[in-house]
């Protein structure tokens, strides 16, 4: 209202132009008034211009310009006259025409090169070397209109080549689209060949693809879904072709599981032995303890033994002198474990990492025990072990406080003991307190309060108040909550 005075056009962009925040606020308006746009075009040019070269040569925040982008696609049929191809880009002898913000929004790159190189200089032309004249193409009419046309109309083999380029130029969405179409050629004879492409090129959708294929055929092994960098396998028989499809991917795979008595088998030695990038072992279920075992890779770094019923301080011995960098260590689901085993855990020098959950014997004693023996811990999981009383939880806090990560859920943690190690552990980030009905909410407010490195907390099925939980939001605006 405090513009509808102005009666000239020109005045209405003077003075919008002085106060940022007013004027977004009109453009996110008016770009959806298709009248009002065909009456004051030089007002919307304007608007544009003033957007575009804000981003380059303003200190606001890429937050405050990104609002803009979705309703100038979604108008872009009659807004894409007043936008200013602001940016030349050279690619070999070829010169492709941008608007820089629109460009800056879908590459990081990109948003990278023009805040450095071009906020100084009169006409904006950044120049980028090996990129196939293809690729631009592509990206000159996805900048545009945000719709990556006409994709599954390429055959494969350009698409791999096109998708190098979007890697190095940091296209998102662009690679995400291209994935989804290379998804259409998996096949059984092709589907390892494709697995390892997306692997080494980081395309987790079409590598998420490749593992859902795999896994519906009877190849005697499962894919498991894991971050982009790994490559992770279970083992469920020998057979010949588990064997072969082996064969191929051993140089990339980075862990592997094996359960019930596979351990048992000499193929279990030879294959830990030929996975050169071996990371982790996850050997949970698995019945008997295997001789093989003391041939593992001495670069072993994770080893999961959940729900192992031979795990005994002489095989506890034998896999510290075997696996001397192991660093996570998973004992899960242990309930046979007890305070004769516990001591031997110093035996594993660099532990950081350390999983005890549903281990529902362990007692203040055992806890104790386990903070003396890993005193280099960053992370613990105590979930569901009820027996721990406030006691040891003041042992805790105090005596490792470089951790980092605590899992507490379904424990009867209390309010002074969360509050002790939100004081001592000056690191801790991450926090998991869901069904822990022993604490409140004056409890966990406190404990944030002296925990400042705290990002996020769990509090699924919460003993904490809608209101509670509103509170802590708007205290602490930055802590990340998850609340279902």
């Amino acid at each position: 209202m405090k513009y509808s005075k102005l009666e000239k056009e020109e005045e209405l962009i003077e003075q919008l132009s002085k106060h940022s925040a007013d004027l977004v606020s009109f453009f996110l308006v008016a770009c959806n008034d298709e009248l009002w746009i065909e009456f004051y075009p030089n007002s919307m040019k304007a608007f544009f211009k003033w957007l575009t070269d804000a981003h380059i040569h303003t200190n606001l925040p890429y937050h405050f310009f990104h609002q803009v982008i979705p309703p100038t696609y979604q108008n872009m049929e009659f807004l894409k006259a007043f936008i200013p191809l602001d940016l030349t880009i050279k690619s070999g002898e070829q010169e492709y025409f941008f608007n820089s913000l629109l460009l800056s929004h879908h590459s990081y790159y990109f948003r990278r090169r023009i805040m450095k190189e071009c906020p100084h200089v009169e006409r904006r032309i950044l120049k980028i070397d090996g990129i196939l004249p293809q690729t631009m193409e592509v990206i000159e009419k996805f900048v545009l209109k945000n719709i990556a046309e006409d994709v599954w109309k390429k055959p494969h083999e350009e698409l791999w080549a096109l998708l190098k380029d979007l890697e190095i130029l940091g296209f998102a969405s662009l690679r995400e689209a291209w994935e989804r179409v290379l998804h259409r050629y998996i096949n059984r004879n092709n589907v390892v060949e494709i697995l390892i492409k997306a692997h080494h090129q980081s395309l987790p959708l079409l590598k998420n693809g490749c593992i859902e294929f795999i896994n519906q055929l009877d190849w005697g092994m499962r894919f498991l879904v894991t971050s982009i960098n790994h490559l992770s396998i279970e083992f469920l028989n020998y057979n010949a072709t588990a064997l072969e499809v082996f064969s191929v991917l051993s140089p990339y795979i980075t862990h592997l599981t094996f359960s019930g008595a596979m351990a048992a088998n000499p193929y279990f030695k030879m294959i830990t032995n030929r996975t050169p990038h071996l990371i982790g072992l996850d050997l949970s279920e698995s019945t008997i303890f295997s001789d093989y075992l003391v041939d593992l890779p001495p670069t072993l770094q994770e080893l999961c033994l959940s729900h192992c019923p031979w795990v005994n301080a002489e095989s506890l011995n034998t896999l510290a002198n075997t696996c001397p960098h192991l660093f996570k260590l998973d004992l899960s689901s242990n309930e046979h474990l007890n305070y004769g085993i516990w001591p031997h855990l110093q035996h594993f020098k660099q532990l950081k990492i350390l999983d005890i959950s549903r281990c529902l014997q362990i007692n203040d004693n055992d806890l104790k025990m386990i903070i003396q023996a890993c005193p280099y811990l960053v992370e613990l999981s105590l979930v569901n072990c009820q027996k721990i009383n406030s006691e040891a939880f003041f042992h805790l806090g105090r005596l490792l406080s470089n951790l980092s990560a605590l899992n507490f859920s379904r424990t009867l943690l209390t309010d002074a003991a969360l509050i002790d190690i939100m004081m001592h552990c000056k690191n801790l980030y991450f926090l998991d307190i869901s069904r822990c009905d022993s604490l409140s909410e004056k409890g966990v407010l406190e404990g944030i309060k002296s925990c400042p490195s705290i990002k996020k907390i769990f509090l699924k099925h919460s003993f904490l108040s809608k209101n509670g939980i509103e509170q802590i939001r708007n205290i602490f605006p930055y802590l990340e909550l998850e609340t279902e």
